[in-house]
């Protein structure tokens, strides 16, 4: 968001949003809740999705983290 150095006009009206910026800002809730379940599906990927994979486990990444 900028910082107007002026006043506003008068006349003026704000632009009208969006499609899915009506829904982003009327669908708060909605939105909050699908982000919320991708962020805690996403950690207990890497946490267990990943360990028959043949891939890093969870210790091996932690010292190449620490390191």
């Amino acid at each position: 968001m900028a910082i107007r150095l002026n006043e506003a006009d008068a006349d003026s009206r704000p632009s009208k949003h969006s499609r899915l910026g009506s829904v982003m800002t009327n669908g708060a809730a909605v939105v909050e809740l699908i982000g919320g379940a991708v962020c805690v599906f996403s950690a207990i990927w890497v946490l267990y999705g990943r360990m028959d994979g043949e891939f890093v486990n969870i210790t091996d990444s932690w010292q190449f983290l620490v390191s």
